[in-house]
């Protein structure tokens, strides 16, 4: 299961190593956390299956109480999903407590796994959370002129976000939290 205490933990394990460092050793210590970042988003097995399940619907007016008929997702692979929840906690941290100039060159990459684990597993709202953060984040490098590629960050985030809105009005629960985040993170230019 996830516990936020470690997942904050060892992004500040992390982000504290990046800090201490001298200038050589941080860029090698940050890309290696990006890097291993942006593989577990290429890599996890996100599939799931959609299972039809039936429980006591207690909305409707007899007094058997009924079987509503509900959808609910089932990983493949849980292991592989519980990685991701807690990455996504990680990430989230570990970005928040380092230089945003340091994140730029990541920024255009990691968006654009995202966007494409997100249109094939669109039900993984980690993928969303993860993307939020590093929208954030690379909106704050590129305030402070420290993106090299504007233009492509822009179109990526454009895009994302126009595709999550529009499907967004399926979504409920932590998935259309997780969504909005995104959605919201956006820069102005491109909402």
């Amino acid at each position: 299961g996830r516990d936020d205490r470690i997942c904050a933990n060892a992004a500040k394990l992390w982000a504290g190593a990046v800090a201490d460092a001298d200038e050589a050793a941080a860029t090698a210590l940050y890309d290696a956390v990006l890097g291993a970042t942006l593989r577990a988003a290429e890599r996890l097995d996100l599939r799931y299956d959609e299972v039809d399940e039936f429980g006591d619907d207690d909305d409707d007016d007899d007094d058997g109480g009924g079987d509503a008929e509900t959808t609910s997702l089932r990983p493949r692979n849980a292991f592989d999903h519980e990685l991701l929840v807690n990455l996504a906690f990680f990430v989230d941290d570990f970005l928040a407590q380092t230089d945003a100039a340091r994140f730029a060159p990541w920024a255009v990459p990691l968006l654009r796994v995202l966007e494409r684990r997100s249109r094939a597993f669109e039900r993984a709202s980690s993928l969303y959370r993860i993307g939020a953060a590093a929208v954030r984040v690379g909106e704050a490098a590129r305030r402070a002129m420290s993106l090299g590629d504007d233009d492509a960050f822009l179109r990526v985030c454009r895009r994302w976000t126009r595709d999550v809105a529009g499907r967004a009005g399926d979504y409920r629960d932590e998935l259309l939290v997780a969504a909005a985040g995104l959605i919201l993170a956006a820069p102005k230019d491109v909402r």
